[in-house]
């Protein structure tokens, strides 16, 4: 009882501490909202109004599902969309640690299980669940997104609370099982459209729910035979309408307002596989699927040793998978690992479809976050056991090492939200440097800029659209343009590092572009780097380097997403006269 009890303080602990990695300062920005996909969301919440009779959001790039519970509290007000919905993300996130906890326990009982075996390793199970809840808790990826009012952190939950309800499912295939299984799954679909691909683990979990009932004296051709007949269920079907009822329940526009609907869809999906450029999505031009993930998206989210070895663990489930699930189907044999295959379904259906896409967004990679990290534990784990000594050092070693490595990295991530935010800090400066009469050039499409407006008044900035300067279409006007805008402005403000990463990588795609960040930044065009704000961490504080783009968190460099929205570097020039 005693160790039952330790082991539940430790869980309670954990969880406390990733809450409060959580809900510290969700305001991060002084009610800025630097985001563009949080005002997004905001802009759709105002557009409801139920007094009205005004319930379509207009909004379709997400479901109306989450909209509408953020509207419940806000009735629409855009900053309290915003506080309330970052709120939701952190309450989700936080909920997520004691979810990935049950699942990652019920996954090492059936990896360490073996058929018609009782298991003796349940404190070792209940360290390594704990370990996995500990890696989640300081992840930088479910850190940063539990502070933004997005959907990522209300789908990580949604897919943890499906595979612990598949999990129960396999275990009970009662009524109540699948009535709960179908609730999750339609708001999930409600939430993002992309959820669809549960309802083909669905159909697998009732598959082999169906599967259990043969013996070994059990005629399989009788039971081919009517197999089609007991898939077909009572509780098949109520799954699938109520899953449907609440999916129409929670998203009534996406038929009301069909052609919007597909109108949207049309354009996200075409955006996302890089058929439809726009300008949002240039930092992926020359990048490749799977390739730019790995190196750029999951170290800056889990670390790039959780990286590697968790990729690794879900390759080698994959392999698991297919032997065991072979041998349960056609030899009736391994019941038991049923939960890892669902599992390994459930992560490898949400992060290969995402791994596939043009875009690559940080944001896609979250929900994935929690799977890689229970993969990385069970095999791990699984591993530790095997009669190989040299097999099990490694293993625990690795265990160990990368855990350690991962845990540091989260914590030192955090520290990001205990220092003010770099656009406030670069514009409450040019305040101060700056001379009323004083102009400024600045960026479009970057919310960063706002800052700046609040300080200096937005009629002394003009913000120049670099985008449609290598556009094709009228490329020397526009560089005239730029020249003269140079000429008469006094500053320079680069508020992110969105724009010219790009230019300076594909030179040749943007060579106008590319020459005019080379020659500010080499002083060529009359201005001198002044100042420069940045959100730096505590380590990198401490010892005076850089942890990140090049250091030891991340050797080669970020996703720029991961960074331009909360941790941006706000660089500042002057004329030099």
């Amino acid at each position: 009882m005693k160790r039952f009890s330790k082991y539940k303080i430790l869980l309670l602990l954990i969880i406390l501490l990733g809450a409060f990695l959580r809900f510290y300062n969700l305001d991060w920005g002084d009610q800025n909202f630097f985001h563009p996909d949080e005002r997004n969301i905001a802009i759709a919440t105002s557009n409801i109004n139920f007094i009205r009779g005004d319930y379509n959001p207009d909004f379709f790039a997400y479901g109306s599902f989450p909209i509408y519970m953020i509207y419940i509290v806000s009735k629409g007000d855009f900053e309290t969309s915003l506080l309330f919905g970052r709120l939701l993300s952190a309450i989700f996130s936080t909920i997520s640690l004691y979810l990935i906890y049950l699942i990652t326990k019920n996954l090492l009982f059936s990896i360490l299980l073996k058929d018609g075996e009782s298991i003796k390793k349940t404190n070792k199970i209940e360290t390594y669940s704990l370990l996995a809840v500990a890696l989640a808790a300081f992840s930088p990826g479910l850190i940063q997104f539990a502070h933004f009012t997005t959907f990522e952190s209300f789908l990580t939950f949604e897919y943890l609370l499906f595979t612990f309800l598949a999990l129960k499912l396999l275990n009970k295939p009662s009524f109540l099982n699948y009535v709960f299984i179908a609730v999750i799954m339609g708001l999930s679909v409600g939430t993002k459209i992309v959820s669809l691909f549960l309802v083909g683990v669905f159909l697998v979990i009732h598959f082999f729910v169906n599967l259990k009932g043969r013996t070994k004296d059990t005629n399989k051709l009788k039971f081919i035979i009517k197999f089609p007949f007991k898939f077909l269920n009572n509780k098949f079907f109520s799954a699938v309408l109520l899953s449907i009822l609440i999916f129409v329940l929670t998203n009534p526009f996406i038929f009301l307002d069909y052609q919007n609907f597909r109108n949207s869809l049309n354009y996200e999906s075409s955006v996302a596989r890089g058929t439809l450029p726009v300008f949002y999505t240039q930092q992926f031009l020359e990048t490749i699927p799977f390739v730019y993930q790995v190196l750029y998206v999951f170290p800056s989210l889990i670390s790039w040793p959780l990286t590697i070895f968790s990729l690794f663990a879900l390759f080698y489930l994959i392999i698991y998978c297919l032997r065991y699930g072979l041998r349960y189907i056609f030899k009736n044999e391994s019941k038991t690992k049923l939960p890892i295959i669902v599992f390994t379904l459930i992560g490898l259906g949400y992060t290969a479809f995402h791994l596939t896409m043009y875009v690559k967004w940080s944001r896609y990679m979250v929900p994935s976050i929690p799977f890689l990290i229970i993969a990385f534990v069970i095999v791990l784990v699984n591993l530790s056991y095997k009669r190989h000594k040299m097999i099990r050092l490694i293993s625990k070693s690795t265990l160990f090492v990368v855990s350690i490595f991962a845990i540091i990295q989260g914590l030192n991530f955090f520290t990001i939200y205990l220092k003010p935010d770099p656009r406030l800090e670069a514009a409450t400066w040019l305040k101060d440097d700056a001379e009323n009469s004083d102009t400024f050039a600045g960026e479009v499409y970057d919310i960063g800029m706002t800052a700046f407006n609040g300080a200096v008044g937005n009629h002394r900035i003009t913000e120049y659209d670099y985008y449609n300067l290598d556009d094709g279409i009228n490329d020397q006007a526009e560089l005239e343009s730029l020249n003269k805008l140079m000429d008469e402005s006094e500053y320079v403000i680069v508020p992110a590092e969105r724009i010219y990463p790009t230019r300076v990588r594909l030179k040749d795609e943007f060579p106008n572009g590319y020459r005019h960040y080379e020659q500010l930044f080499e002083g060529e065009l009359g201005f001198v780097k002044v100042a420069e704000f940045t959100r730096t961490t505590y380590l990198e504080d401490l010892f005076d380097i850089s942890f990140y783009s090049g250091g030891i968190f991340m050797p080669l460099n970020y996703d720029e997403t991961f960074r331009v929205f909360d941790q941006p570097t706000v660089t500042i020039f002057k004329k030099n006269t």
